[in-house]
């Protein structure tokens, strides 16, 4: 896929315990350590970039509501462990 815009891109930078927004940005070859990812929706582009198994995704505007509406079909979504900054619903099932 190429796309029609161009985005600042971030290279080859660790990030440690840090909330990170995706939209309007390009990530090549970044790790992404017990991070909290933020994507509402926007343009992004990540490639070859590690995310730690508890990163914790968090979508917000346009992702959520389609976050939710997969849920409301039936999908089952998701993320690796929850990290130190998830939410965790004590009633869902384990």
């Amino acid at each position: 896929m190429t796309p029609s815009f161009k985005l600042p891109v971030t290279a080859r930078r660790t990030f440690t315990r840090e909330a990170v927004m995706l939209d309007g940005k390009r990530f090549e070859d970044c790790k992404f350590i017990e991070c909290q990812i933020v994507y509402e929706g926007g343009p992004a582009e990540v490639s070859s970039c590690w995310f730690s198994p508890n990163t914790v995704w968090q979508f917000q505007g346009a992702a959520g509501m389609t976050m939710q509406l997969l849920q409301q079909c039936g999908w089952r979504i998701e993320f690796g462990k929850p990290g130190p900054l998830a939410r965790v619903d004590p009633t869902a099932e384990a």
